[in-house]
């Protein structure tokens, strides 16, 4: 008679238990799978910090944006110079421009007593003038106006020995004079002048 082989009963069990079965396993299972779904959430939304520095940078650009349009408003890189209203006093004006402030004074033909004294200007493009030579002699009309960068000034004489001559002068910033014609109307010759500033 022939004996049974018996089996060992730890080895059966050993081999029927699946790993799955563990606890260790099942609990390292489990910490992947929600370090796993942590990293993703991160990946795919930004975190506040990256929001809000991209909120500000974009709220940086806009303010930079709208300084930027009001200095393109304001003139060319928002530069301006003085002019002078009614007054006299200086009030902001675009650059590119003449200032009619630099008229004001008196002014001599050099070595002659010939003054002409420019005491204001007006925006309408007249001038309060007088004129000397040596004495006073009437001013019919004193006008300025921009020709292109430059002033341009023309003062009309009527008076006894004066009737309608009349100076037409351009203002010269680079030496400070205003230089031109004079057409005298009693002869009807016209003469290149010019005057310098009376300094006080």
């Amino acid at each position: 008679m022939s004996k049974r082989q018996e089996s060992t009963p730890n080895a059966s069990r050993t081999v029927g238990r699946s790993w799955v079965s563990d606890p260790r396993v099942t609990v390292a299972l489990c910490l992947l799978v929600a370090a796993a779904s942590v990293l993703a959430l991160v990946a795919f939304f930004p975190s506040s910090s990256q929001v809000g520095s991209n909120n500000r940078r974009r709220t940086d650009h806009a303010v930079s944006a709208g300084r930027e349009g009001m200095t393109s408003d304001s003139g060319i890189g928002g530069q301006q110079e003085k002019q002078a209203d009614d007054s006299g006093v200086p009030t902001s004006r675009s650059s590119g421009q003449a200032d009619p402030q630099v008229l004001l004074g008196v002014w001599n033909r050099p070595g002659e007593t010939y003054f002409l004294e420019i005491r204001r200007w007006h925006s309408d493009g007249t001038l309060e003038a007088v004129y000397f030579n040596p004495r006073p002699i009437n001013v019919a009309k004193a006008t300025w106006r921009r020709q292109g960068a430059g002033l341009q000034v023309t003062v009309e004489l009527r008076d006894v020995g004066y009737p309608g001559s009349t100076y037409n002068l351009a203002y010269q910033p680079e030496h400070d004079i205003l230089a031109g014609e004079y057409f005298q109307a009693g002869t009807g010759a016209t003469y290149r002048v010019e005057f310098v500033r009376v300094k006080r």
